[in-house]
């Protein structure tokens, strides 16, 4: 074989031989990519469905607050009165006194006569009262407590929109692969 030919052989072994190292580095480093790839996979399954429970919890979540309340309230209003009442009256008046009564007597003339009235007056009787009055009130009234809220999201939009959410973060994991899909291969 000539020299040139030699020089082409080797040349040729020589470059199937780098061909040969380069595509058996591309093959491994395409096997890291894969394992990585592989494992963002399986990383980006398990942080959707921890994303699933949160979404779930907060759902049905009851949330508990307390609010204070520390207010001074203006009150002005007219409070209508019309009642009325039966007073019953049930006393002895006592009378101790004297009446003069004029006492003609003809040819001789006019006497003043005292007559002493000495008795006890019952009375009885139930006497009606009507009170009928507008009573003006103006005042404040200082109004400080703490009033505890509790609060659903059960049936309202927010709920709705927690449970859109939370379909479309299922559908996107369903389109993920799962733990026991997921495969690493060992670099050799």
């Amino acid at each position: 074989m000539s020299s040139g030919l030699k020089i082409a052989w080797i040349t040729m072994i020589f470059l199937v031989l780098a061909s040969l190292i380069s595509n058996a580095y591309l093959i491994n480093e395409a096997r890291d990519l894969q394992n990585q790839i592989n494992g963002a996979s399986g990383t980006a399954g398990e942080a959707l469905d921890a994303a699933i429970e949160q979404l779930e919890a907060v759902e049905t979540e009851e949330f508990t607050m307390v609010v204070p309340i520390d207010e001074v309230i203006p009150v002005n209003a007219t409070i209508e009165f019309d009642e009325e009442f039966q007073v019953p009256i049930d006393v002895v008046v006592p009378i101790d006194t004297s009446v003069q009564v004029p006492l003609q007597l003809g040819l001789l003339g006019e006497f003043d006569l005292d007559i002493p009235i000495r008795t006890d007056v019952p009375i009885s009787i139930t006497v009606p009262i009507r009170i009928q009055r507008d009573v003006p009130i103006e005042t404040t009234v200082p109004v400080k407590l703490d009033v505890p809220i509790t609060l659903s999201l059960r049936g309202t939009p927010m709920a709705d929109e927690l449970r859109h959410w939370r379909e479309v973060i299922s559908e996107l994991r369903a389109q993920l692969p799962g733990p026991e899909d997921v495969q690493i291969t060992p670099n050799n």
